[in-house]
């Protein structure tokens, strides 16, 4: 009779067997899977991000391929996308191939976009939930991109100036504005990219996809408007300020941020205002005035083609920042600087800043409520920003401020999270994180979108309101919750001391 095995192998054995089942149960849904065309590729093509898409067993198929121009040749970098479902895209990789693990069962058109090539659209055929469906996308040359720009009413628009929005070709643009005839020419190597069209009397274009040839048609959106009046503390009209667009958030999440950097001086009896030439989204006007602390506007919603009325944007008088400059003995400074910190991107600063007497003190009127940073800096010494400093109403307040001796001129102590942000489509957006730092020690990526800071909604704030509520005092935490890749994360950042 053989030898009986130890229970300990058979004991191996069964995990190995049970290991294999989901490894086997893969397989057979991603590679083996029944399929409409030719055999599968042995060599596996790249996979692309999805996000929100049906499960191959909850009724849809894979859909893979290669991506060739007109000598078979692969082109990698090609954009793959179902059309009308943003959920299904991707690129091809070094081989041309790509793979898409959900696609729906019905008819659909792929749509396949490259540099210097046509933008090329593939019917695919019905298929049968659980199928392999392969196909082979192949390009043509791009050609000169040739179209009209039409206005709301359809009618040819000339002045208008286009360009590509997309990351593969930002900054490519119309040799001219349009003609009499709204038409406009640009590069063969734009074929494929995501265009815009702006006019000074309409709102922006929507992105749309341009191609080779001359069937292009951009049509403007319905300009919309924003009207009010700024006054100050006792209701009284302000007549001279400059007045910014703080923040825009697009309507479409798709659209581009391209009304950004408006910024104008408005000289009025009555201290009325209008912009003209928006497009649909969400606003946040800054308004500055000499001497007096900058204001903001409430979140403005705006439809295509609306005029809101009667906003309204209260400049106060502001209170009166005191207090000593010394150094690390204690004995005054003179000629430090003083100067209000990110209170606004778009308008600018309108407290002039002043400078420390030989006893070393310094008197900074027009500070705002708060929370406010200032910044203090001297040849001789380390540069210093005081952030948090509030206010709380009263009209006047101490702060004295110690400045270090430099080892390196034209260097600042910031205390903070360690991260850079800028405006997005969808939010507040982490630009950059310093290497080293809190921020990046803790979690927080580039690319993250600010959803809450410390437990407040973040939606509507703009860039310098949550610069100064990241701010503050060393060691003191602030929670930040981000949504990165669809999921909502909670990261809590211990605030530290920088020097640059």
């Amino acid at each position: 009779m053989p030898k009986a095995r130890p229970r300990w192998l058979v004991a191996l054995a069964a995990c190995a067997a049970l290991l294999a089942i989901p490894i086997i149960a893969t397989l057979a849904i991603d590679g083996g899977a029944r399929r409409d065309d030719a055999v599968a590729s042995t060599e596996a093509p790249v996979a692309v991000t999805q996000t929100s898409v049906p499960r191959v067993d909850d009724g849809a198929r894979v859909l893979s391929g290669h991506v060739v121009d007109v000598a078979g040749d692969p082109i990698a970098g090609a954009r793959i996308s179902l059309s009308g479902d943003r959920r299904l895209e991707g690129s091809s990789g070094p081989d041309g191939g790509f793979r898409l693990l959900a696609v729906p069962v019905s008819e659909f058109e792929l749509v396949v976009s490259a540099e210097g090539f046509e933008v090329t659209g593939l019917q695919v055929a019905a298929g049968s939930a659980g199928v392999h469906t392969e196909v082979e996308v192949q390009m043509q040359p791009a050609r000169a991109v040739m179209g009209v720009v039409l206005d709301p009413d359809g009618l040819p628009l000339a002045g208008a100036i286009v360009s590509c929005a997309d990351h593969l070709h930002r900054g490519a643009t119309a040799a001219d504005a349009t003609d009499a005839e709204g038409r406009f020419d640009m590069d063969a190597s734009t074929s494929g990219c995501t265009a815009v069209a702006r006019h000074r009397q309409f709102a922006d274009s929507d992105p749309t996809v341009v191609a080779g040839g001359d069937g292009n048609r951009i049509h403007m959106n319905p300009a919309a408007a924003i009207a009010g009046l700024v006054v100050d503390d006792t209701g009284q009209p302000v007549v001279a300020y400059t007045l910014a667009i703080e923040s825009f958030k697009p309507a479409a999440a798709a659209s581009v941020l391209s009304n950004d950097s408006f910024t104008t001086v408005v000289r009025d009896a009555e201290g009325r205002f209008e912009i003209g030439g928006l497009q649909a989204g969400r606003y946040v006007l800054a308004v500055v005035a000499p001497g007096r602390p900058p204001a903001e506007s409430d979140a403005v919603e705006l439809e295509s083609g609306e005029r809101s009325r009667g906003v309204r944007i209260v400049l106060s008088e502001g209170a009166l920042l005191y207090g000593r400059i010394v150094d690390s003995a204690g004995d005054p400074i003179e000629g430090a600087t003083v100067r209000l910190d990110g209170m606004t991107q778009a308008a600018g600063s309108s407290i002039e800043p002043v400078h420390s007497g030989q006893d070393g003190r310094y008197e900074l009127p027009g500070v705002p409520t708060g929370p406010f940073s200032i910044r203090v800096t001297h040849g001789g010494y380390l540069g210093r920003v005081i952030a948090g400093i509030d206010t709380s109403g009263r009209r006047r307040l101490e702060r004295d401020v110690e400045l270090a001796d430099a080892e390196e001129p034209g260097r600042t102590e910031y205390t903070g999270i360690g991260a850079m942000l800028r405006p997005g489509a969808t939010g507040i957006v982490v630009h950059d994180v310093v290497g080293g730092g809190p921020a990046e020690a803790a979690g927080l990526a580039p690319h993250d979108v600010v959803v809450r800071i410390d437990g407040r909604d973040a939606s509507g704030y703009t860039i310098p309101q949550a610069v100064q509520r990241l701010r503050g005092v060393p060691g003191a935490r602030v929670s930040l919750t981000v949504l990165r890749d669809g999921e909502q994360l909670r990261i809590v950042i211990e605030r530290e001391r920088f020097v640059r």
